[in-house]
Parts: structure tokens; C-alpha cells; sequence
């Protein structure tokens, strides 16, 4: 879709291109591509005069021919940026269909730049290059002639010198090695709005699932890892078809980079070198899946630009979410959806929220949590209304249907529509133009005798927008417990049930099915929540407020912008209280980096501090600087030794549990942390100031602090402890409080 932005509008794109047949030559060695584009092209209004292409701006066009008159045509070239150019070929005033072929050639070479995100957001980026460690070739490219939004079908012709291996979109019909080439033919005949080739020097190993043909290209190094990662395809595609419909092509190649990516391009995915090496601990539900299923929903199926992303947001779904809840079990479902609401409450800042219809890709950890986190949940709260059969069964038809044509959320309406005969448009508006989500809580509840029994009653309040929902809930008791349903559609709605015996608990939506803007209270201490320094709002102070605290003003809850956000960039207008322009919470975190303990491990703390500071803000203090003021205000990461400073000993002293400080050593489960390749990571509120974080990361020595810089990759977690630098024990623990549950004792 990157197309449009060169060129934003031109009357000489009032076509379509309905096919490329191309034939290429790769030489790494100089980056250079020459190629020839034989072109089918239809005109909208019958005739033409001029056509625009787009082409990357360092190829050389050497010959442009009308294949139906043989005669040359003359172009003229226009700039337009640094990666692509405007391409107007002069016609003779032609009607009907078009065959053009275009010769060109040049160089393609943008060095790849490292992602600057302490997690994998977006992976590294480069616009395209040719290069010895290997061939990368995108629609951002532009290495062929288009024209944005076409939906085309390819065929291909390339040939590159040994040992590299090309691999692109669609089906391999010929591969053979002459004269130190390897020689190329693939013909991709689904139409794709794009077409993307790689190349590596690749060892292969293939096998054929129901008629599809699975393959591996990894360099010889990682090619032990190709039966598991066959294994696993294998897997899928036995158990996506069932809920999806038929696998919609005849091979999946599973293909290693030469730099860190998660791409997905039909009938490939392009996979970074560190993912394979992972092996089995890659292959978690949401990895290798989540790619694949991308060949129904982004390839087969694909999206219109502007109208909003569904295709991550289901893929998500049914990969990241349904696998769990099919192989793993029910609580390994339950906590992925309360993992989802609570991801959202500590990256997306009301003041940073934006409806899910706006959510067209993944720029940054913010449109990962609204287009992934609460765009699958979206479709989780559509199957609890329709029902599981009919949800995939609409699900399968919806896929063959749209198969090789773009589809919208309107689409998705209109389908559900019809197969539960209910009209949705309350509940698409709901979720899909508003940004963030309900927040809920309970009130007055209490119980009274009746001559039957006990009848529970209360209140189920929305703060912020008001949502219509069936709240489900719980009323527990010594012997069992008696489900309810609730619905509401205001402010305030009241409801009643009664019961036989004296309740004990009530909780509503104990399964965490509805979508929410958690409060922060109830965020569940994690490392990322110090990085993000969410904050749990203060209670009101006291007429005499202790010396160094004071009140933190009222929290905006559960309301932000309701216009359209500014993805990446800061807000133009004033900033809101305790938060910079842009939305940005002012950061009163700092890192307190040891006196002591040995040289290197203070330079991997120094380092992890550094890291930190420069993607999330804070600051970098030493054990000498650290003041009471300092202590009282912050949110802290104590660093190796750090902690045993008095002057953190108030805020060590209430760990919960099962994380026990015990003599001077950390007890994690009953085991004590003392070996020297072990280290510990965990994240709890601050003792003194409950809004605020303390996070403490140690490692008995270099050894285990050997993959430092992944702490970031497990965020999630209360505590980690790592062996090896790899996780051995991890856990959560309790939020503060809950709004809605109650406990009657």
C-alpha cells in the first residue's frame, strides 16, 4: 500500500494492470537487476494517451515496446522520492487491452537499519537491496513497473549465481543449476496487489501435507532446524483447513533472512536468522502459525487500503488466541485474554487510543495492542455472540467467497449479518469507531434475606463511553455457584439475583470474555508497567501530607481524543497534566546503576540502563546519587547489588510472595537464587508510593547475565528467573484490587 505516498494522485493511473511476466538476472556481487516486464494492462475508460508506472529510482529504463505493434514507445521520467519514481509512457491513443514490455536495469542497494525497539515491534528495515549476504526485494521496492492497487497475477523467470536460491511468491515449476547459475520459473496465479523475491544461499529440504508442498530454505549452518520447523508446518495445516477452509495454495516455503523480520508474502514467510536458531522455543502459538494462517487473511483474502486492517486482527486471533484455547486448554485461553487487556492498559494511553477502524499497520507498540491485542478480542466477542459453529462456518464461506479479492470490515459485518440473521451495526460501531474500550465497575452490592433465600443486588457502572453489553458473572458460595447475566446499556444498571445460600464472592465476567480499559489498579505488576511508569492514581491526600508526597491530581480515566491520532509523532497542542505533548507520560522512573560488584557486570547493567533510558525515558543515577526524595517519587530498576543499600531496605521489605527475601537472599518457589549462572528479574509497587514501581535485576556473574538485553523480551511476567540467561521460573502476581468482583467477607 506504500505506493500512494510517492504519488499521491495522477490522471495517468486510470488502468489496471492484470499481469507481469517477468525475467530477471540477480548479481549480488554488484547489487544490479536486469530485467525485462512483459505487461497485460487494462484501460478504465477504454483509451489512453499516457500511462504511469512507479519503478525504483535508481533502475534505468533501456526499452519500452508495444508487443502488439512491435514498435518502440517513448517515457519520460519524474522524480518523486529517494526509493521511487514516476514512469510515463507516451501512447497512440490506444484502446482495448495493452501489452507492453519494459527493459530496465540498475542497482538496488538500501542498508539494512537495526530496530531501535527494546521488543521485536516492526523488525529491521531496509527499502530493498541486492547485496552478497543475500537478496531482499519488496512492492516497496519497486523493483518492477506498477501501478498501487493493482491486483495482478505474475509469472517469473530468474536466474542468480550459485550458491544463492531464489525464492518468491507462488508455484516453483522449474529449478535447475547450469553453468554456475541457478535458473528459476514461478508462476503466482492468484492476484496479488504485490510480488516479493528473496534470495540466500540456502540449503532445501521439502515434504509434501494434503497435497501441499512444505519447504525450508536455511542456510546450510541452520538447516538442523528444518524437520522441527517442518514438524510444526505440517501440524497447522492439518489443523487450520478445519476451521478455515481448504490451505489456498499448492506450497508454503518457510525461509530465513539475513536480517531480523516476520514477514508473511503468499506462499512464503521470511523469518529472521534468530527465530530459527530459537527452534522449539520459536514455535509458540503465534509464530510460524501466524504466518501461515496469513495465506487465508492477507493473501487469499486481502485487505482494502483505507478502510482499516482486519487481517492481523483475525490472523491473531485464530492463531495467537485459538490455538491455545484448542490444544493448550481453557486457562492458557483465559489468560491470553486477560493478557490482552492488560498489554492494553499499560501501552495505550487514553490520550494515545484510536479507534480500531484507523489501525492500517504496525508502526510502533501502540497500534500492535489496538490492531492485535483488542482487534482479535473483537472477533472473540462476535464468536461468544454467534456461536462457535456458526463463527467459523462463516469463517470458511467468507474465504471462498472474497478468495482473490480485497474485503473490509463492512464486509465482515454484512456476513455475520446474514449467518446469525441479527443486525450488528451497534456492536461493529461500538468496537470498531470508538477508540478504547468499556471500563466497568461494581458498586453497592450487598445481600439480604429472603424467605427463599439470599438476594444479591448491586449496581454495574460504565465510566467513559457507554457500551451495550451481556455481562456474565458469578455468584460464589461454600457449595457451588449460580451464573447470571447482565445486561446494560447505561450509566448505571442495576441488577438482582437470588441465591439459595450466603454469598460468598461475586465476579462478573470471570473468564475475561468482554474487552475492557482495565484501571490501573488492577494491572498486574510487570516490568513492562515500570517502562512505561503506568501509574495507579494516589488516594486523596491527607490534610497533612508526609514531606516529599502530595496529591497527584485527578486521573483521566477511560476518555482520550476522539479525533484521529498522530501515529509516531508528538501532539502539536499543550501538553495534559503529567504527560508530555503527544501523550507521553512524563517519566519519573530513574535506574540506579551499583557501586560495587566486578567491572563487566556493572557495564551490562550500565548498558540495560542505557537502553532503557533512550527508548522509554528516566534517568541513569549511581547508588551514591540515590536521595529520599528520589525514593518517594519514582518508579525504580535496581541494578545488581543495588538493592542492598539501607536506603532501599523499606522498599525491599514487602516482596510478594511466592518471591521471598530471606538473609540476605532471594528465595524464588522455595529455591534459593545463589548459583553463578542464575539471575532474577521482578516488578512489584512500590511499598511507599503505590502508584510507583521497584524493579530489581541481578546476576550472580557474566555468565548469567549472558543474554542481558532479552529482560525486555519478557516484560510481561512479575518475576523471571533466568538460568543461563533463559527462563527457568516465572510468575505473576495480584493486582492491587479488583472493580469487578466483590468479596462479601
Amino acid at each position: 500500500w506504500a505506493g500512494n505516498e510517492v504519488f499521491p494522485s495522477n490522471p495517468h493511473m486510470n488502468f489496471d494492470i492484470q499481469s507481469h511476466s517477468l525475467k530477471i538476472q540477480l548479481d549480488p556481487s554488484t547489487h544490479v537487476i536486469k530485467a525485462e516486464d512483459q505487461m497485460e494492462i487494462s484501460l478504465k475508460e477504454g483509451k489512453a494517451q499516457t500511462l504511469s508506472l512507479l519503478l525504483h529510482s535508481k533502475l534505468s529504463i533501456t526499452r519500452i515496446v508495444d508487443l502488439k505493434t512491435k514498435k518502440p514507445l517513448s517515457w519520460k521520467e519524474i522524480p518523486g522520492s529517494e526509493i521511487a519514481k514516476r514512469l510515463d509512457v507516451s501512447l497512440k491513443k490506444e484502446k482495448g487491452p495493452l501489452f507492453l514490455s519494459i527493459s530496465y536495469e540498475g542497482p538496488i542497494y538500501d542498508p539494512v537499519v537495526k530496530e531501535k525497539a527494546l521488543q521485536f515491534v516492526r523488525g529491521d528495515e531496509t527499502s530493498g537491496l541486492i547485496a552478497s549476504e543475500g537478496v531482499y526485494l519488496s512492492s516497496s521496492s519497486y523493483w518492477f513497473p506498477d501501478k498501487p492497487g493493482s491486483m495482478a497475477i505474475f509469472n517469473l523467470e530468474a536466474s542468480i549465481p550459485e550458491p544463492f536460491r531464489v525464492v518468491t511468491q507462488g508455484e516453483l515449476l522449474s529449478e535447475e543449476l547450469k553453468d554456475g547459475f541457478w535458473r528459476s520459473r514461478w508462476r503466482n496465479e492468484w492476484p496479488t496487489e504485490g510480488f516479493a523475491l528473496v534470495a540466500g544461499k540456502y540449503s532445501v529440504k521439502s515434504r509434501k501435507v494434503n497435497g501441499v508442498k512444505i519447504s525450508t530454505y536455511f542456510f546450510q549452518q541452520d538447516d538442523g532446524f528444518s524437520e522441527i520447523f517442518l514438524d510444526s508446518a505440517e501440524e497447522y495445516l492439518k489443523i487450520y483447513p478445519e476451521f478455515l477452509g481448504p490451505f489456498p495454495y499448492t506450497k508454503f516455503d518457510i525461509v530465513q533472512n539475513f536480517f531480523s523480520s516476520g514477514y508473511s508474502f503468499p506462499t512464503f514467510t521470511l523469518l529472521a536468522p534468530e527465530a530459527i536458531r530459537q527452534g522449539k522455543e520459536f514455535l509458540r502459538p503465534g509464530a510460524l502459525d501466524h504466518e501461515i494462517v496469513h495465506s487465508w487473511w492477507g493473501h487469499h483474502v486481502s485487505g482494502k487500503p483505507g478502510t482499516g486492517n482486519w487481517l492481523e486482527a483475525l490472523t491473531t486471533y485464530c492463531t495467537n488466541y485459538f490455538y491455545k484455547e484448542l490444544k493448550i486448554g481453557e486457562e492458557a485461553a483465559r489468560k491470553h485474554r486477560q493478557d490482552v487487556m492488560q498489554k492494553y492498559a499499560i501501552q495505550v494511553l487514553p490520550t494515545r487510543d484510536y479507534p480500531l477502524r484507523q489501525f492500517e499497520g504496525k508502526e510502533g507498540e501502540i497500534d500492535g495492542q489496538i490492531g492485535y491485542g483488542k482487534g482479535s478480542m473483537v472477533f472473540h466477542m462476535l464468536r461468544q455472540m454467534v456461536g462457535k459453529d456458526v463463527f467459523f462456518a462463516t469463517l470458511k464461506n467468507f474465504s471462498k467467497k472474497y478468495g482473490g479479492r480485497q474485503a473490509t470490515w463492512d464486509d465482515f459485518k454484512t456476513a455475520f449479518e446474514e449467518a446469525g440473521d441479527k443486525k450488528l451495526d451497534q456492536f461493529f460501531s461500538q468496537w470498531l469507531d470508538r477508540p478504547g474500550g468499556p471500563q466497568l465497575k461494581l458498586e453497592n452490592v450487598k445481600y439480604q434475606v429472603t424467605p427463599k433465600g439470599y438476594l444479591v443486588s448491586g449496581e454495574l457502572v460504565q465510566e467513559g463511553e457507554i457500551y451495550e453489553l451481556q455481562v456474565e458473572g458469578k455468584v460464589e458460595m461454600n457449595e457451588g455457584g449460580i451464573d447470571l447475566l447482565i445486561d446494560i446499556s447505561k450509566r448505571k444498571n442495576s441488577f438482582f439475583i437470588e441465591v439459595p445460600k450466603i454469598p460468598i464472592s461475586l465476579t462478573l465476567d470471570p473468564d475475561h470474555h468482554i474487552f475492557r480499559r482495565l484501571y490501573p489498579e488492577e494491572i498486574i505488576p510487570c516490568f513492562n508497567a515500570f517502562l512505561e511508569d503506568v501509574e495507579i492514581p494516589s488516594p486523596p491526600p491527607s490534610p497533612s501530607p508526609i514531606k516529599g508526597e502530595g496529591s497527584r491530581g485527578s486521573p483521566i480515566k477511560g476518555e482520550g481524543s476522539r479525533g484521529s491520532p498522530i501515529k509516531g509523532e508528538e501532539s502539536k497542542g499543550g501538553p495534559i497534566k503529567g504527560e508530555r505533548s503527544g501523550g507521553q507520560r512524563i517519566s519519573e522512573k530513574i535506574f540506579v546503576i551499583p557501586q560495587g560488584g566486578d567491572e563487566e557486570r556493572r557495564k551490562i547493567y550500565t548498558e540495560l540502563a542505557r537502553m532503557a533510558k533512550e527508548r522509554k525515558g528516566g534517568e541513569i543515577i549511581s547508588e551514591r546519587e540515590v536521595t529520599e526524595e528520589k525514593i518517594l517519587n519514582s518508579s525504580l530498576l535496581l541494578l545488581g547489588e543495588s538493592w542492598k543499600n539501607p536506603l532501599f531496605s523499606n522498599l525491599i521489605s514487602k516482596i510478594p510472595g511466592p518471591v521471598v527475601l530471606k538473609h540476605g537472599n532471594f528465595i524464588v518457589d522455595g529455591e534459593k537464587v545463589d548459583e553463578a549462572d542464575e539471575s532474577l528479574l521482578l516488578t512489584y509497587p512500590h511499598p511507599l508510593r503505590p502508584e510507583k514501581w521497584v524493579t530489581i535485576y541481578f546476576g550472580q556473574s557474566a555468565e548469567g547475565l549472558s543474554r542481558a538485553r532479552y529482560i525486555f523480551f519478557y516484560g510481561w511476567d512479575s518475576y523471571v528467573l533466568f538460568k543461563k540467561g533463559r527462563p527457568e521460573k516465572r510468575g505473576r502476581f495480584s493486582p492491587l484490587r479488583s472493580f469487578i468482583s466483590h468479596d462479601f467477607r
